[in-house]
């Protein structure tokens, strides 16, 4: 859900709960204000269906409207959130607009296809865009960088990034490999899959540019966005011994998330004398016991 409305808005209207004004205005913005068109699209587990919202709860609300013969939307939404709703539905109107327009322009209409498919892995629309290859990437990256679709009230269902993420991978523009490591950690577990999923599809390139981006200094979070993605990679010697370095080091010892995600790149340790230096690793006081425990394992691999 956004994260655009003021709270005190939904305690001056008592009988809405926050739960129930996001099923309002999703049912206004993705299924035309009809309750029953989302029960039913909940029902046959849409892929903009809110793991959130239970189908008992949708129906209660539409029993509360019938019962009241008021739209809930109108009689109980805060102005705020009546608002959003009328963005919302401006940006579905924009992106059908793409489709009656005189001159049409092929890549707004791929990127329409890709953000209104219903389908849950859209292959026709995303390898319409990634045969166009560098005429979409503009396009696709601001899709990316748009604080807007991130929105699950938006079309698309906050996915469309996920998708537009995955499209660029499978380009492989060069330009595009640096915005996705910086999307990294912020929009949460799923748009993190996808952006690896993304990245490790620069293969090579991607490789190098994690091992610049790990052990650079000062620390920050792309170290850590860089240690997410090195611990999804294949496992591949150069990684594990700059893993072994950032292990070694005194500044890094302090950053227990970026160690954990790095501990099991080190099972591609092949030198001896590589694993004797992480076996020592084990007499340092300021690692913690689960992070020696995983040094345990790594070495017994």
């Amino acid at each position: 859900m956004n994260d655009d409305f003021n709270e005190q808005e939904w305690v001056d209207h008592p009988l809405l709960d926050a739960i129930s004004a996001e099923i309002i205005m999703q049912r206004d913005v993705h299924f035309g204000g009809d309750f029953q068109v989302m029960i039913d699209y909940y029902e046959s587990d849409g892929v903009g269906a809110s793991p959130d919202y239970s189908i008992e709860h949708i129906k209660s609300l539409q029993a509360q409207e019938k019962e009241s013969k008021q739209n809930l939307a109108e009689s109980l939404l805060p102005s705020q959130a009546r608002e959003q709703v009328e963005k919302f539905q401006k940006l579905y109107s924009d992106l059908r607009e793409v489709y009656e327009e005189k001159h049409i322009n092929p890549v707004s209409i791929a990127m329409s296809d890709l953000i209104l498919s219903e389908e849950e892995f859209p292959e026709s629309e995303i390898n319409t865009l990634v045969d166009m290859g560098e005429r979409a990437v503009k396009p696709l990256e601001d899709l990316m960088n748009s604080t807007i679709f991130h929105d699950t009230l938006a079309a698309g269902y906050g996915i469309a990034p996920r998708r537009a993420a995955f499209v660029l991978g499978k380009i492989g523009h060069p330009s595009s490999l640096n915005l996705l490591i910086g999307c990294m950690g912020k929009e949460g577990y799923a748009m993190d899959d996808a952006l690896i999923q993304a990245i490790s599809q620069y293969g090579s390139v991607a490789k190098e540019l994690v091992l610049n981006k790990l052990g650079s200094k000062p620390i920050s979070s792309e170290n850590v966005n860089a240690a997410i993605i090195a611990s999804s990679l294949p496992e591949d010697e150069e990684i594990a011994k700059k893993a072994l370095e950032i292990f070694t080091d005194k500044e890094f010892i302090k950053e227990p998330v970026i160690l954990q995600y790095l501990v099991f790149t080190m099972t591609a340790l092949e030198d001896p004398k590589d694993r004797a230096r992480l076996a020592n690793c084990l007499e340092n006081p300021a690692y913690s016991k689960d992070l020696k425990d995983e040094i345990q394992l790594v070495l017994r691999n």
